[in-house]
């Protein structure tokens, strides 16, 4: 959850209003959700973690620092400004067709026709960044696992997708329950990339086709046909099942990985006791067969 953290962070500090900024809000939420997935996704393939040059937690975190920094001694006021155009990217846009400059700001949502804010600048050099990352991680797994590799992508293009859709089309429940929106997102992302690395630690197949991004999808075709209220009580019941459904999940799962392992979550040191009579490893649920050793399943593995 840490992803609604660092994005919730980065709103506040170049001032971002989600009514009038919806569209950067989204790319904000996704910008830190990218390198971790797609880093995860690569990981379960090759078996190997490999950063790029320009990643999330060195880089990533410097600049979400310095935008803290320059906020504090030049006020958020700053980034609404267009110093960064005006000395740099305007003369580079200049250079280029005009078609760039004019996509970035329909992709973005700009709300200036002859130039960008400086947290746009911001938001499109973070866009950019990462769709170089993307595309080459996919290029490199593809070319050495095989197009099907692609399958294991599906939960998260339907989240960005599906998820972009809904706050593009009805804006109006991300203007009214941004906090709300931003928990859901980060609990259907953490859905998926927690299965993602349980999987790959457990070496099962990954299933790309998560239950719980069913609701939203569903939310997509029939939102348009409801009342306000009935999209407000949607939104809630859904945020609150993923809630108590992402508790459940994790306390079996940390449970399980604890009892095969012999440890205490948060307590190495003190002697673990087999939850037996005799204080020996038995079966526990799915998580520790008899003879000691665990199992590679886990009771969520089709959600």
């Amino acid at each position: 959850f840490n992803i609604v953290l660092g994005a919730t962070n980065w709103m506040c500090v170049m001032g971002m209003n989600p009514v009038q900024d919806g569209r950067l809000c989204f790319f904000i939420a996704l910008i830190p959700t990218v390198p971790f997935f797609v880093g995860t996704w690569e990981e379960y393939h090759t078996g190997k973690l490999v950063l790029p040059f320009f990643n999330g937690p060195t880089e990533g975190l410097l600049l979400g620092a310095s935008l803290s920094a320059i906020s504090f001694v030049m006020g958020v006021e700053f980034w609404q400004g267009t110093d960064f155009y005006d000395l740099l990217f305007g003369k580079i846009f200049n250079f280029l067709p005009s078609a760039v400059e004019e996509s970035f700001k329909l992709v973005l949502g700009c709300t200036m026709e002859n130039t960008m804010r400086n947290c746009e600048i911001i938001v499109m050099l973070s866009v950019v960044i990462l769709s170089q990352e993307f595309i080459s991680k996919v290029i490199f797994v593809v070319r050495n696992h095989g197009i099907k590799s692609l399958r294991n992508i599906i939960p998260f293009l339907t989240l960005a997708i599906v998820g972009g859709f809904v706050c593009h089309n009805h804006k109006e429940i991300f203007q009214r329950h941004t906090r709300l929106c931003l928990n859901l997102g980060a609990a259907l992302f953490v859905d998926m990339v927690a299965q993602l690395m349980l999987d790959h630690m457990t070496l099962q197949p990954f299933n790309p086709y998560r239950l719980a991004l069913m609701p939203l999808v569903l939310f997509s075709f029939i939102a348009t046909g409801m009342e306000e209220t009935d999209k407000d009580a949607y939104v809630w019941s859904y945020t609150a099942s993923m809630t108590v459904y992402l508790s459940m999940k994790m306390h079996v799962v940390i449970s399980e990985i604890c009892t095969c392992l012999g440890i205490w979550c948060f307590d190495i040191e003190t002697p673990y006791r087999y939850p037996t009579t005799e204080n020996t490893p038995a079966e526990v649920g799915n998580g520790v067969l008899a003879n000691g050793n665990c199992s590679a399943t886990t009771k969520y593995q089709s959600m």
